[in-house]
């Protein structure tokens, strides 16, 4: 485990030193418990009675020991649930700026898709606008030369009207005077008699 920290090595090395020397210290004591069986207890009373004391500190250090040891894997196991969780934390993290990013990517397409789509449409409606005009244009013109012809045709109409009156004022003015000669023939007045 490289991402442990140093003071959890430093801490395990004097751990081990410490129990070390309690072992020591045990054998010791056993050997103390031989000499006081082979030898007069009341010789060296105090000398016992100072390494019960002893022992009972050890006893009190080997617990501590242990207590240690325990706070020491508990701390493992938590560093360990929360390297998992920045992993975990990490990958989402990841995930979620891949979604980001591929995001950003649909927005600069659609983006893209939408600006041409603008192009096209302004390009259309400048066409359309173009026909119009043309088509405007060309109405105009029509509706002139339909006017135009228009007049011409009343002119003409006209014309037509004026020269039917007066041929009809000269097939009765002719009518008029071919009455008038007849009249004057001779014989006229006979047949008009008989």
């Amino acid at each position: 485990m490289s991402e442990w920290p140093a003071r959890f090595y430093g801490r395990d090395r004097l751990l081990a030193k410490s129990f070390h020397v309690v072992l020591n210290i045990a054998g010791f004591l056993s050997l103390r418990e031989g000499a006081r069986i082979g030898s007069g207890w009341f010789t060296i009373a105090p000398m016992l009675q100072d390494l019960d004391q002893l022992a009972a500190r050890l006893g009190q250090l080997v617990q501590r020991t242990r207590q240690l040891h325990a706070e020491r894997d508990a701390l493992r196991i938590r560093l360990n649930d929360s390297d998992a969780e920045a992993r975990a934390l990490k990958q989402r993290c990841a995930d979620r700026e891949a979604e980001l990013q591929a995001l950003k990517e649909q927005m600069r397409d659609h983006s893209g898709a939408l600006d041409l789509c603008k192009a096209e449409s302004q390009q259309a409606e400048a066409a359309l606008r173009e026909q119009l005009a043309r088509e405007s244009a060309d109405r105009l013109a029509l509706e002139a030369r339909v006017s135009a012809r228009e007049g011409e045709m009343q002119q003409a109409l006209a014309a037509r009207d004026a020269e039917l009156q007066r041929l009809r004022l000269a097939a009765s003015s002719a009518r008029e005077r071919i009455d008038a000669v007849l009249a004057r023939l001779p014989g006229a007045a006979a047949g008009e008699q008989a």
